[in-house]
């Protein structure tokens, strides 16, 4: 199932950028950690990390991925397309489920910030 929408993936890049052959060239694939901060039900700060995959079927775009980005890279993306894959078994027989594919249309490296104010802890400070 294909998608037109639009995605703004926030994240550290946790493998290396993975290139895989085309009819015609090249494509790329970006495994990323999103980490989101959320309060739950009862109102208790969490953290959840969830990993996506971030894909391009262009061959100027993995060239400049494998050159560019490495693991650990903080990286904003924004991808214009979501599919969904379908489940597959692994070698040793078991099933994966499948998982959301984005498909990236631009990528650019960010600086990890942390914000100076913060409204929910105003006028609390760290000794």
């Amino acid at each position: 199932m294909n998608s037109q929408l639009s995605a703004h993936i926030v994240g550290h890049l946790i493998t290396a950028p993975r290139t895989f052959s085309l009819r015609e060239g090249v494509g790329c694939e970006l495994r990323v950690l999103v980490t989101r901060r959320f309060y739950n039900s009862a109102g208790i700060p969490t953290t959840a990390e969830t990993r996506v995959k971030v894909v391009t079927y262009d061959t100027v775009m993995s060239e400049r991925l494998v050159r560019d980005f490495a693991i650990g890279a903080f990286v904003e993306i924004v991808a214009d397309n979501v599919r969904v894959e379908k489940p597959w078994q692994n070698k040793k027989g078991e099933w994966i489920s499948g998982s959301a594919v984005f498909t990236l249309e631009k990528i650019r490296h960010v600086s990890v910030q942390t914000p100076q104010t913060d409204p929910v802890l105003a006028g609390v400070s760290a000794a």
